[in-house]
């Protein structure tokens, strides 16, 4: 997941810095990169607990990421039928 993060922000970061929405989705993949999973922790729950919201961090910011994306397409699409 930490790839494609990276991936997206690569190819996304310029159109993604334009509108308030983008920058929104951007903070928060590079929240999801900056988080890693704490290696000193020795309890396992504690460990397993650490592990998922780095997932959990990561996997959202993706989501985030996919439904800018898509809410995009459909502006366009509907922009396309007005003939704008």
């Amino acid at each position: 997941m930490l790839g494609t993060l990276l991936l997206a922000e690569g190819i996304w970061k310029d159109y993604l810095e334009q509108k308030p929405a983008g920058i929104k989705v951007l903070q928060a993949i590079k929240e999801a990169e900056e988080d890693f999973v704490d290696s000193s922790l020795e309890d396992r729950f504690e460990k397993l607990e650490d592990i998922l919201d780095v997932i959990y961090k990561r996997a959202n910011s993706i989501f985030l990421l996919m439904e800018y994306i898509s809410k995009i397409n459909e502006t366009n699409k509907e922009k396309l039928k007005l003939g704008l």
